[in-house]
């Protein structure tokens, strides 16, 4: 297999690359491995990214994103649109985000120099199976490791005053959520699941592809990113005590023993929902509305590296 051309997407708003030394240090680093790389750095909400990736892969050039898990995950959403629909297109990550969820996941280096070191020497690619948030029939977004109502919104928006904190955030944000007022999250029917909720509100309902989430936290141990199967995942009615236990849990993946965690093999889940409501898709939030559906997509992308 040839060497590729790589084309590098740095995201200057994720995590470590806030800071304008570190996106500097990032880049010069870059064209001392990769000295005939192309790299743009992008906002991934203008038109910038999508013209950018449309001229990378009519290049013939692999993509490359350098970022957190919101970045991959925008990535992994652009290049299943540009991309034919039977060709699964590839990529590469060098993750630089705070929580780095997805890197861990597919277990990757969490640093740019061994990183590098991997993309540059990898001589193949592996499939990986990807969460595909729809609304009403459209396309809203792709994950890597949890898509969630419940629970998980209040502890994004608890982060967002944390600032630069890293993955410890996340935890600290779980704290700081335990005293608000739980988000009840919608009905959600589970497809070929026999998951049972509980009387009461139920703390999370959500659909895994990968181990982790919230900044190294083993919600799924077993779950496999290219096994072509996910979980449906539902965190029971349960009290701030019960909750904060968890938490000192499932850093270690022990969770899992509780009476008040459920975990079943499925690959959908859906709702309908009357009136919007927030879901968080790896670390991103997300209001939906209608027919809501998130589903497994096997083997959507491959990773190189």
């Amino acid at each position: 297999m040839s060497t590729p051309h790589f084309h590098f997407f740095i995201n200057p708003s994720a995590g470590r690359l806030k800071n304008k030394a570190t996106q500097r240090q990032v880049q010069a680093h870059i064209r001392r491995r990769a000295q005939n790389a192309d790299i743009t750095l992008i906002d991934q909400h203008a038109g910038n990214f999508e013209s950018n990736l449309s001229r990378c892969l009519k290049t013939g050039a692999l993509p490359v994103v350098v970022g957190g898990d919101g970045s991959i995950s925008r990535m992994c959403t652009a290049l299943l649109a540009l991309a034919p629909k039977d060709h699964p297109p590839r990529m590469g990550i060098i993750p630089l985000g705070s929580g780095n969820d997805a890197a861990r996941t597919l277990n990757l280096p969490l640093s740019i120099d061994k990183g590098l070191t991997a993309l540059l020497g990898a001589s193949n690619h592996r499939p990986i199976d990807l969460l595909e948030l729809t609304q009403n029939g459209d396309t809203l977004g792709h994950g890597l490791t949890l898509a969630t109502f419940g629970f998980p919104t209040n502890v994004i928006h608890a982060t967002a005053k944390l600032g630069r904190l890293g993955a410890l955030k996340y935890a600290i944000g779980t704290i700081l959520a335990l005293s608000k007022s739980a988000t009840p999250p919608p009905t959600v029917t589970f497809d070929d699941c026999d998951i049972q909720i509980n009387s009461g509100v139920p703390r999370l309902v959500g659909l895994a592809n990968g181990a982790y989430t919230g900044g190294g936290m083993k919600m799924v141990p077993s779950a496999d990113i290219s096994d072509a199967r996910a979980d449906a995942v539902v965190l029971q009615p349960t009290g701030p005590a019960r909750l904060l236990w968890l938490l000192a849990n499932v850093f270690v993946g022990t969770h899992i023993h509780d009476p008040k965690v459920s975990i079943r093999p499925c690959n959908q889940m859906r709702a309908t929902i009357a009136e919007p409501a927030t879901m968080v898709l790896d670390g991103e939030l997300f209001t939906v509305s209608g027919d809501v559906s998130v589903s497994l997509r096997s083997a959507a992308i491959y990773l190189v590296g």
